[in-house]
C-alpha cells in the first residue's frame, strides 16, 4: 500500500509496527533515450513488487 493513496484515518488505524519502506532514488541524467527518473521508476516498481509477493 502506498501512505499517499491513504487518508489520514486509515493510516492511524494501521498496527503500529507495521513496516514502512521509503523509497529514494537518484534523478539524473540516462543518456538522450532514458529519463530523468528511469532510477525513481525501477525502484517504485521494485517496491510494487515485493508489497505483491
Amino acid at each position: 500500500m502506498l501512505l499517499t493513496n491513504l487518508t489520514w484515518p486509515a493510516i492511524e488505524k494501521l498496527p503500529k509496527d507495521t513496516p514502512v519502506v521509503i523509497p529514494i532514488a537518484a534523478i539524473e541524467q540516462h543518456g538522450h533515450h532514458l529519463p530523468l527518473a528511469t532510477d525513481s521508476m525501477l525502484l517504485a516498481e521494485i517496491v510494487r513488487r515485493v508489497e505483491s509477493a
